[in-house]
This record gives structure tokens, sequence and C-alpha cells, in this order.
């Protein structure tokens, strides 16, 4: 998952609603009108030229490059490595369904709020993980013990050997609050033990949830903006314009 490949996908969390044994088939005249929609985006798409982001989108863009830019360690920052890519795309795929020369402000906005939900999903499923076997094994060894793991205990949980690889997974762990350290007086030499904090991939989730929320009030992004488009059509845009954009690509390349 850490090779590049998961990375140039969206991950995206969703719950079932429903069960439907049956499937079923959207009103016919919401189909219609949809299917005459993306034909005429997709008739305009093969005459435009260069798409470029307005003023207003290229300053909302500069601010926000460098937290897309700049990842996250572990196999979060793997798998959401591609960030700043995936919202040009989808601002792109934003313009051009509005059959636009330009990418607006909010149609930017509109694709860092769907990138923001991707991200978050990501560290949901991924977030407690750095992406290395020891530095995960040694994580859920110390979570198993409800008062703690002392150094000696966790040099013999792993035979004592992988000393430097440990010393490394422990100092990764502290850095990402997962685990904290006491001393504990014993007479003499201290007794060091590691504790699993409160930390969970939900509180990952929960942590890019708030930096998304103030950097939105930093750069003056309105959610609630009309001319933003809806979140539950987002999924239904992408979707429709995936197997032409694959067509057009293998086309190109051959």
């Amino acid at each position: 998952m850490a090779n590049g490949f998961l990375n140039r996908f969206m991950v995206i969390c969703f719950r079932r609603s429903q069960y439907l044994p049956e499937g079923a088939q959207p009103p016919r005249d919401v189909l219609l009108r949809f299917a005459e929609r993306m034909s005429g985006a997709l008739r305009w798409c093969r005459s435009v030229g260069e798409v470029r982001l307005d003023p207003k989108a290229r300053e909302l863009w500069r601010a926000e490059y460098p937290r897309l830019a700049d990842g996250r360690p572990g196999l979060l920052g793997a798998v959401t490595s591609r960030g700043a890519p995936h919202v040009l795309r989808l601002a792109l795929i934003y313009a051009l369904l509005e059959m636009s020369g330009v990418i607006k402000r909010s149609r930017l906005a509109s694709a860092l709020g769907l990138w923001d939900y991707a991200e978050r999903s990501a560290a949901y499923v991924f977030g407690e993980s750095l992406g290395n076997p020891v530095t995960d094994k040694l994580l859920a060894a110390i979570r198993e013990s409800e008062n703690g793991t002392t150094g000696t205990e966790i040099r013999e949980y792993f035979n004592r050997h992988q000393t430097d690889e440990v010393s490394r997974a422990l100092s990764a762990l502290v850095e990402r609050g997962l685990i904290r350290q006491e001393k504990e007086p014993s007479g003499g030499r201290p007794i060091e033990r590691w504790i699993a904090t409160g930390a969970t991939k939900a509180t990952e989730a929960t942590k890019l949830l708030a930096e998304r929320t103030m950097l939105d009030e930093r750069n003056g992004i309105i959610t609630d903006d009309p001319d933003m488009i809806p979140f539950d059509r987002e999924h239904e845009v992408f979707a429709a314009l995936a197997p032409h954009l694959h067509n057009t690509s293998k086309g190109q390349s051959q």
C-alpha cells in the first residue's frame, strides 16, 4: 500500500444505509436530464483549450498548496501523498461540467472539500499505522497491557533483537502521540514504562477535520455557498466522467 499505488486513488469511507437485494433504478426523467447535461459537457470538452485557475482560485490554491504538498508521516502520508494533483483534477472536472474555461474559487473549494473527506477517510483506515512492521507490532503490544510495558518487557518481546529499530519505533510513536513514557523510582535506575494514550484512528480523522475547519475560516471558504457543487452530487459526477476520461487517456496513449 505504501508503494505508490494506492495514492493514485481517493479513499472514501461510507456506511450502508439500507439493503436492496434487487437493486434500485433512479427515476428515468432524472437520469435523462443528467445524461443530457453530461453529453453537452463532454461535447464542449473536446474543443476546450488550456483551463487555468482564475485570480481568486489561484490565491486560494497558493494558501492550500503547502499543506497538500508537505504530506503526513507513516502509511497515512503514503496513501494521501498525491493530494495536490487530486484536488486540481477534481476542480478541473467541476469547471468542465459547467463548460467553463477557467476554474473558479468556488469549484476549487468544492474540490478541497471532497479531498478533505477522502483524507479523513484514509485517516480513519490507516491513521494508526506508520507503515513499519516493527512500529505497528510494538504499538499493538503496548496497547495490550493495561499498566503499560517496561523497557525490559519490550526488549524481551523482540527477543533482544532489532534494538535500534525498536528505539526508532518508540520515538516515532511518542512523536505521533500514540504512547507516552513514564519513569518509576526503583531504588536504583528508574524503570521506564511505556503507556498507550487514547489516540486512535478516529482521533487522527478528527484532528484533520479541525485543521480543515481552521483553514476554511482563514481562507474565507463558505461551506454553504450556493455556487459550490453539493457534496452529495460529487460522487455522481465523478462516476459519470470516469469511463470517458479512461477511454480518452487510452486513445491518446495509442
